[in-house]
């Protein structure tokens, strides 16, 4: 990815999750996918979720206990060797 496709990757997944459109956010997922966050144990009673589905209904859970949860960027990391971006 150039940094330009970088930002505007960056700027379409903010923007996903400040219109809570978890479809577009998970498209970005393979069905088969493991989500591991310490969050998702107060709701889901694991760390780890695993496929669309069910990383799906836990999304849906915590959103529907915050209404006011916001995306603002810090900044964002793309390792053009190793293929990977992470979103601050």
């Amino acid at each position: 990815m150039t940094r330009a496709e970088v930002d505007a990757f960056v700027a379409g997944w903010i923007d996903a999750w400040n219109r809570r459109d978890i479809e577009a956010v998970l498209a970005h997922f393979a069905d088969g996918v493991t989500f591991t966050s310490p969050v998702a144990a107060a709701i889901t009673g694991s760390a780890t979720v695993r496929g669309k589905d069910a990383i799906r209904a836990y999304w849906q859970a915590a959103l529907a206990r915050s209404t006011r949860l916001v995306f603002t960027l810090d900044h964002a990391l793309w390792d053009t060797e190793g293929r990977e971006l992470a979103i601050v």
